[in-house]
């Protein structure tokens, strides 16, 4: 977490026990002692950072998406390279103009040196499976960087959450979420088109590995919008 970035990661306060919540951002925000010493006492030796979501995602005017995009990931590099045995970084990304976010993906990889990009979750209601992200997958896939997809609220609350409160963020709403994310982006066809192109998915991925049985053989009498080259 940087300055200037935290009313956007505020938006996910309904999300966390507010004690907590309260309690993070001193953590989130130190890129020396602290986190090293977290890291040396839990045997990490080397750390892909990135900016606690949502950041830009949420951002609705493109050009003060793209600048603070760009200056967060200035910050970074900065704090890696005070420590760049022990740090890396993911890019931070204005999706909001793919063609834009695509380039400054390769000004991450190719100068800054990062090992890729996440992505917290939809953009103002667009999911990565959207064709207007066609240039970001190219530039994506042309420099093998891969695409973490990170938990993030969806553009509605479904009413499958009222009053559950604690079914809204981390024990399930954000995994499903995502889940249904990277699906959309299989599903769309995106590793069809674009084959050197790869996402990771964190949390046991999202839970979906456990369920591969049920994708590759429930697809054959789904109502489907599009063929695949491969099973699921």
């Amino acid at each position: 977490m940087f300055p200037g970035l935290v009313e956007y990661w505020k938006e996910t306060s309904v999300n966390i026990n507010k004690d907590l919540f309260e309690k993070a951002l001193p953590a989130l925000s130190d890129f020396g002692d602290r986190r090293l010493e977290v890291m040396d006492k839990n045997g990490v030796d080397f750390a892909v950072l990135s900016l606690s979501g949502p950041g830009v995602q949420i951002e609705r005017d493109t050009k003060t998406a793209v600048r603070v995009s760009r200056k967060t990931n200035d910050l970074l590099a900065r704090e890696i390279q005070k420590h760049p045995k022990r740090y890396g970084g993911f890019a931070h990304l204005a999706m909001q103009d793919p063609t834009i976010a695509a380039v400054e993906l390769e000004r991450c990889v190719r100068d800054l040196g990062f090992q890729g990009a996440m992505i917290d979750g939809q953009c103002n209601g667009a999911y990565l499976d959207d064709d207007r992200f066609s240039p970001f997958w190219e530039r994506a896939a042309a420099l093998r960087a891969p695409i973490y997809i990170h938990p993030a609220n969806p553009p509605d609350k479904p009413y499958m959450y009222s009053g559950h409160p604690e079914l809204w963020g981390p024990v399930w709403s954000w995994g499903v979420e995502t889940a249904n994310h990277a699906l959309r982006i299989l599903f769309g066809g995106v590793f069809d088109r674009y084959p050197q192109a790869s996402v990771i998915l964190g949390h046991m991925g999202e839970g979906l590995p456990f369920q591969l049985w049920r994708f590759d053989s429930r697809w054959k009498i789904a109502n489907r919008a599009r063929e695949l080259s491969k099973r699921v």
